[in-house]
């Protein structure tokens, strides 16, 4: 054999034993990594692989100090302030009565108690109807606060009411509506006239009457036996003037004004009178 052959040959046979060296190494399996056994630790140097993704946190361990919009602490109120809170009273209740609030002005009658007829909105309204509960017109006042009152009028209206031992029997057919009559006032304030006073009544005969009991009859609906009684119960009209009664059905105030802009309106204000005889 010649010494390049044996060259060769030596070569190969290197290469063989490296590689089975190398698989062996591989295969191998090493034992647990021992804490403190410098063999077993891995030391690593490169920073870019001493980095982590988890941002590290810093917390602030500084005391907090105290902000300026901390909620001050209560007032402890003393005589003096009670004093003073006392001289601030809210404003006392209006006095009780009628009371009709227009958007151009406001009108009142104070001291009786009334009911309003129907629910209206004053605002937009020329004219309010209210009911007497309690109360004596003739000793009262008007008054009116806003709005430029050029005259106040008054008018009443009558109806006649039978009342004998069948009871009472209104007739409403037979009605007297007076003239407007003027009221004298000062600064808003009006003395309310002719209440207690004589009261005019629509004219009327026997048959007129009549007629009129047997519209009321009908409206009440009475049965024909208690029209007949009270058609015979005034045939004579002198010798029964104590069944024929006056009453005053409603009493109502006109109130003539102008506006801001000196435009004229007119208020009509109308209160209903319980007939007590």
């Amino acid at each position: 054999m010649s010494s390049k052959q044996l060259f060769l040959l030596l070569s190969g046979l290197s290469l063989c034993l490296l590689y089975s060296c190398n698989q062996q190494g591989a295969n191998e399996k090493h034992g647990p990594i021992i804490l403190g056994d410098t063999a077993t630790m891995v030391t690593e140097k490169d920073p870019d692989n001493l980095k982590d993704i988890v941002k590290d946190l810093h917390p602030d361990f500084t005391r907090a100090e105290p902000t300026t919009d901390a909620v001050p602490p209560a007032k402890i109120s003393t005589s003096s302030d009670t004093a003073k809170k006392a001289t601030i009273a809210p404003p006392s209740n209006p006095e009780p009565g009628l009371l009709a609030q227009f958007s151009e002005l406001d009108f009142s009658i104070p001291g009786i108690q009334v009911k309003t007829a129907k629910k209206t909105d004053l605002t937009r309204a020329s004219g309010a109807t209210f009911q007497l509960m309690e109360g004596n017109l003739s000793t009262k006042t008007i008054k009116i606060v806003k709005g430029n009152v050029q005259k106040l009028s008054q008018r009443y209206q009558t109806i006649i009411v039978l009342k004998n031992n069948l009871g009472t029997l209104p007739l409403e057919t037979l009605n007297y509506l007076s003239d407007w009559e003027p009221l004298k006032g000062n600064n808003g304030t009006f003395a309310i006239n002719n209440i207690g006073g004589k009261l005019e009544a629509t004219d009327f005969n026997l048959a007129s009457l009549q007629r009129a009991i047997s519209k009321a009859a009908r409206r009440h609906h009475l049965s024909r036996n208690l029209e007949r009684q009270w058609q015979n119960s005034v045939r004579n009209t002198r010798a029964n003037k104590k069944t024929i009664n006056t009453v005053m059905r409603y009493i109502c105030w006109k109130v003539d004004a102008r506006d801001a802009h000196g435009k004229s309106y007119s208020k009509q204000i109308r209160v209903d009178l319980p007939m007590a005889l």
